[in-house]
Order: C-alpha cells, then sequence, then structure tokens
C-alpha cells in the first residue's frame, strides 16, 4: 500500500526543496524526484510529483503517525511568509520562489552530530559521514533498490567508536568533537529535555561542547529543538546580511541579533528563504 500525499495548491509542501536547502543530511536522491530518506528507524521512499507525492510501502496511519511532524506538515506557512514579507519586502521573491520549503523536526542526537560534522566541510560530504556513520554503527533498517540503509546510531551505538575510526570515515578534525559530544550526552551534561524551553541556557550548555560555536548550535536549536527564533549565520548569510543590511559589519553575533530582531520568532524561516535563495540567485539590495 502507497501512501498519496496531495499538495493542496501545488506549493504546500516540496519534498526537493525542503531535503536541498541544507538543513538534514541522511537522504540520497535515486532519480529525479525520488528520494530515500532515513528518519530514526523509518526508512522512506517517495517521489515527488507537481501536485503530489507518492510514499511507497506506507499507509495513511504510518503517515501522519511518524512524517507529518518530522515534515512539519501541520504548521501555517503561508501566515509565516506573509510575516516574513512584511518585516522586509525585498524576501517577497524568495519567499515565492521557495515556497514549499519547510523545517524539519529532527532528532536532537543525529541532528547534533550531522552539524558538528557541517564545520568548515560542504554538503555532499557531509552527507556521505552520516551514512558512512550510520553504516559502521547504526541498525540495519531495510534495502531499496538493492542498497541497504542504516539508522544513524543512538549515543551509547555511537559510543563504541573512536577518533581513529572516525578520522577514516572522513570527518577529520571533527572526530574529537564528536566524542565529546557522545560523552556529554551519555553522562548527562547534554540532556535533551534540558535544552527545551530555555533559550539562554540551551544555548551555553551546546556551546559548553567541542566544535560547538553559536553558528551549530543555532543550527541544532532551530532544526531539532523547536526554536524557531534561531537564526544561524554562516558564511552564505554573512554575505547576505552585508549586501542588505550590515555593509561594514564582521560579527556574526551582531548579524545573528539582528536578523532575530527584524524577524522575530520566523528567524530560522527566514534565514532558510534567505539562504536557499541567495545561492541560486542574489537577492536584491
Amino acid at each position: 500500500m502507497d501512501y498519496v500525499y496531495i499538495k493542496k495548491d501545488g506549493y504546500s509542501f516540496s519534498l526537493k526543496k525542503s531535503l536541498e536547502c541544507g538543513q538534514f543530511f541522511h537522504f540520497e536522491e535515486l532519480s529525479e524526484g525520488e528520494y530515500v530518506i532515513v528518519i530514526k528507524d523509518t526508512l522512506v521512499h517517495a517521489r515527488e510529483y507537481d501536485d503530489r507525492i507518492i510514499f511507497y510501502g506506507m499507509d495513511e496511519e504510518v503517515f501522519e503517525e511518524r512524517l507529518a511532524q518530522f515534515f512539519d506538515l501541520n504548521r501555517d506557512y503561508d501566515h509565516i511568509c506573509k510575516c516574513i514579507v512584511s518585516a522586509d519586502p525585498r524576501l517577497e521573491e524568495a519567499v515565492v520562489s521557495e515556497r514549499g520549503l519547510r523545517i524539519f523536526s529532527q532528532d536532537f542526537f543525529e541532528c547534533l552530530i550531522s552539524f558538528i560534522i557541517s564545520a568548515n566541510n560542504q554538503i555532499p560530504r557531509i552527507k556521505r559521514a552520516v551514512f558512512d556513520i550510520s553504516r559502521t554503527y547504526g541498525r540495519e533498517i531495510g534495502n531499496i533498490a538493492g542498497r541497504t540503509y542504516y539508522a544513524f546510531p543512538s549515543p551509547c551505538e555511537l559510543a563504541r567508536a573512536d577518533e581513529e575510526t572516525l578520522r577514516n570515515l572522513k570527518v577529520g578534525f571533527r572526530a574529537s568533537y564528536i566524542m565529546d559530544a557522545v560523552s556529554n550526552v551519555l553522562e548527562g551534561r547534554i540532556s535533551y529535555g534540558e535544552l527545551l524551553g530555555d533559550e539562554e541556557a540551551c544555548l551555553l550548555k551546546l556551546k559548553s561542547i567541542k566544535g560547538v560555536g553559536n553558528k551549530v548550535a543555532a543550527c541544532v536549536m532551530l532544526f531539532s529543538l523547536g526554536y524557531y527564533n534561531a537564526f544561524p549565520v554562516d558564511t552564505w548569510i554573512k554575505k547576505i546580511m552585508q549586501k542588505m543590511y550590515m555593509p561594514d559589519e564582521e560579527d556574526v553575533k551582531k548579524m545573528e541579533e539582528f536578523g532575530r530582531n527584524l524577524f522575530g520568532e520566523y528567524g530560522g524561516f527566514a534565514q532558510q528563504y534567505l539562504f536557499v535563495s541567495a545561492r541560486k540567485k542574489p537577492i536584491k539590495e
């Protein structure tokens, strides 16, 4: 049995835009519009068309139970987009261009490790590292098109790793950061529940992990902890902020604060539209 998700207006949810915007790395494209996505221990095989998305081997109950929240399908993105454009009308073209992009609600531990790997890295290499770590330490969860897929390892499973093996999986200098993150989680210094609710305390806790600075912490807060006002500033966003708002500024903390103040509770959504659109086409000054 397959589940067919109907796009209400053709733009309500774009799997392609949401997967390929740099927020999530545990997926691959088998052919044009056909994806395999690993969401914790759920293996998803989907094909996207202009007006619908087919989720193979999945019924509506499983889709609603496991995927609707992950894909953030119950949030009113039309309202969010209107608020962003109201804050800065120059973003209207970017918002229209990227309609259908949704921010995923990711597993905290996988998101943390993924963005530690992302530091000074490129998306194809990040994806490869995530797949290799999963294959080496995670559990096999299924086969699609002759390929075997693995869940991302839990903290206990990843604790079997050592720095040398991780380096061999092409994470480089980040190996020691990953090991520090694992020990922090296993020993209770970093707890998912304690990261919720108090934004400042959450930021400080995350930054206590080796290799986690403001940008990585903001990404983890946005993509896995529900802090949708977070405004991660990487090299792309820095260039955009300098071009559009702060031409002589070099302090990324001030840029982050500016973005959060300008877009308020929707800072993270605005950041995604800025990031993706600017990589494709320069935004007007």
